[in-house]
């Protein structure tokens, strides 16, 4: 894996992180669904997650 790559990878998982209000010790969890989210939308290589965090997807709501 590239470092560019590398670097993708982890802006997404940290925004997912993020989103789900920082659990603790699921940071491989975090990585392998950005990795899957990102290689799903083409978007490796092109992630930033200032602009692209609306493209993440949401968790689903408990009703």
């Amino acid at each position: 894996m590239d470092k560019e790559t590398e670097e993708q990878i982890r802006l997404m998982a940290y925004a997912l992180w993020e989103r789900d209000d920082r659990p603790h010790g699921r940071d491989l969890d975090y990585w392998f669904e950005a990795e899957q989210q990102l290689k799903i939308s083409g978007g490796i290589g092109r992630f930033n997650p200032a602009n692209d965090r609306v493209k993440i997807a949401q968790p689903k709501k408990k009703e």
